[in-house]
């Protein structure tokens, strides 16, 4: 039985789809490929940002063998990793009642020639069921439960792999699910691909790209559907890394990767190094920018590959010694780009890029600001004094009571003292301030005046934004002092 799709006139068919394998909700999904997912799903383990551990069911820590010390599960696969695989991320056990997990399964059902890839989507809930502030909330008190469902159903043709190269979109099989859908989008914290009946393609359309021949590996892949359609059907270079063991690096997207004898042999000689850490295409691109067999600084590199070979060419520094720098400062792997603007801001001040004190500065975000200011103020030599005749107008809006004060920012110097502490950007609106289209203000503490506590916008009289560190939002009893606040405004316009 199949299912006809006709044009718009209803006169003429345009595709005749199988629809009597479909799977329509989670009642279809075989028992084989359910055990599979609530397994996947039971070994995820919870890691928060500072690197800490935790069982996903009792919330205990884990040791160094990755065994529970309350429950006694062991969780090997996260174990000599230091990305994401296989891991749910948390800031601290506090966010745990509010958290929710999502994850695609990609899995293939195959009868004969045909073949339909399936997308399930899984749902993991923390909740407790008594609200509860956090600061109020046992841990042990929290429950854990899932929901799935059948995201997506794709009846896999040749020439439909080829359209989604071409036009990035297409027509899912599946009844009731939304056309024309980017195929191409990341749209999940985890993706993983069910292995055990994969030995079915191998008289499919997928004949030629040696997919079968993953079954063993641990199935993490990329969360991006168009690597599983067209990668495999229409990229040698994917049958390739298939037969050399390159797993992760396959359903990554390695296969745009340009293969010519060079980086053959080079493959050939770091084989083993990227079966043992099943290097993903990110991975792979830093690695071949290090050229190091060292894991940790390719977890410095991914993602940053591009501005990092930006910064060598600017400055010839060793990626090591960089990396080095970076945990001697307690530099987060995203200041890379603010050391990339650092060393532009050096350039354009005539500093040597060469010299170490240059690039290796004691203080790297007290240097960095220094000739941010110094480049502002050649920029633009009359922006200082127009804050600070804007700053002293403003003054008339100066609060305060027995807890706090608001006042405007003095100075271009005092923004980038309060982008540091807050970690947020007003240092860049110098320029909206000095020209009284922003208007900046301050909330201290009384006893604390020094310490940032809330950065404030207001246009035309109005608060547009107040955020505490971080730009988070500031507690219902500051907001109602920001509202008083506000109702004594004087509007100081624009000349």
């Amino acid at each position: 039985m199949t299912q006809l799709k006709f044009d718009d006139q209803f006169e003429t068919i345009i595709e005749d789809i199988p629809t009597h394998h479909f799977w329509k909700s989670k009642d279809d999904i075989p028992p084989q490929v359910g055990e599979f997912i609530r397994q996947t799903s039971d070994n995820r383990v919870l890691m928060t940002v500072n690197g800490e551990y935790f069982c996903p069911f009792c919330f205990h820590a884990l040791d160094d063998h990755g065994t529970c010390i309350q429950c006694k599960r062991t969780y090997h696969d996260y174990l000599g990793r230091t990305d994401s695989r296989n891991r749910i991320l948390i800031h601290s056990l506090s966010e745990i009642p509010s958290r929710v997990s999502t994850t695609h399964y990609y899995v293939f059902d195959i009868h004969g020639k045909e073949v339909i890839l399936y997308v399930i989507k899984e749902e993991l809930y923390y909740y407790s069921p008594v609200p509860l502030p956090p600061e109020n909330l046992d841990i042990l008190d929290v429950y854990r439960s899932t929901s799935l469902s059948i995201q997506k159903a794709y009846y896999v043709e040749k020439e439909d792999a080829w359209e989604l190269i071409t036009k990035r979109k297409i027509h899912y099989a599946q009844i009731d699910m939304e056309e024309d859908v980017d195929l191409l989008e990341d749209y999940a914290e985890a993706c993983y691909l069910y292995s055990e009946n994969m030995d079915l393609l191998r008289h499919t359309v997928y004949r030629y790209s040696h997919l079968f021949d993953a079954k063993p590996y641990g199935m993490m892949i990329s969360p991006n559907f168009g690597n599983l359609v067209y990668g495999p059907i229409y990229y040698p270079a994917f049958e390739y890394m298939m037969k050399k063991g390159f797993y992760h690096l396959a359903f990554d997207g390695g296969y745009r990767i340009s293969y010519d004898k060079t980086m053959k042999k080079w493959l050939q000689e770091q084989t083993d190094f990227i079966q043992e850490y099943q290097l993903g295409y990110e991975e792979f691109l830093a690695f071949q920018l290090c050229r190091k067999r060292d894991f940790s600084l390719i977890s410095f590199v991914k993602g940053y590959t591009e501005l990092l070979e930006e910064i060598v060419k600017l400055t010839h520094l060793s990626l090591s010694r960089l990396q080095q720098y970076f945990e001697e400062q307690h530099l987060e792997q995203e200041m890379l780009i603010d050391y990339y603007d650092y060393l532009q801001f050096a350039k354009q001040l005539g500093y040597n890029l060469k010299d170490k004190k240059v690039q290796f500065p004691p203080n790297f975000q007290e240097a960095h600001d220094t000739l941010w200011l110094e480049q502002e103020m050649i920029q633009n030599p009359t922006l200082e004094k127009h804050i600070q005749e804007l700053s002293n107008v403003l003054e008339l809006n100066r609060y305060e009571d027995e807890q706090y004060i608001i006042f405007p920012a003095p100075s271009l110097s005092s923004l980038v003292e309060e982008s540091e502490q807050q970690q947020n950007c007003v240092r860049h609106y110098g320029n909206r301030y000095g020209e009284n289209d922003s208007q900046i203000y301050f909330m201290r503490e009384k006893k604390n005046p020094h310490q940032s506590l809330i950065t404030i916008e207001v246009r035309n009289g109005k608060i547009v934004q107040a955020r505490t560190k971080y730009n988070d939002i500031p507690s219902d009893y500051l907001q109602q002092v920001l509202k008083r606040w506000e109702q004594t405004l004087i509007d100081v316009r624009k000349e």
